[in-house]
């Protein structure tokens, strides 16, 4: 599904996947939380995902993330 992901949207999504908030991610990633919300608003749509539990499966399903 998802086609072309820069390193920041894979970067974003791992965090994601760490169930950390907008505001965290920004704050790891020293980027605002809006930027992060402009990437994950991206990761979503290119994965046509609806919600963090199906962005989690696709990571895992994709090895961008491992279950652990």
């Amino acid at each position: 599904k998802m086609t072309s992901t820069s390193n920041k949207e894979r970067e974003i999504l791992k965090h994601i996947c760490d169930g950390k908030t907008n505001k965290e991610i920004a704050n790891i990633l020293f980027i605002s939380p809006s930027t992060v919300d402009f990437h994950r608003s991206k990761i979503y749509s290119k994965t046509h995902c609806t919600n963090v539990l199906e962005v989690y499966k696709y990571a895992v399903k994709k090895g961008i993330v491992a279950i652990t």
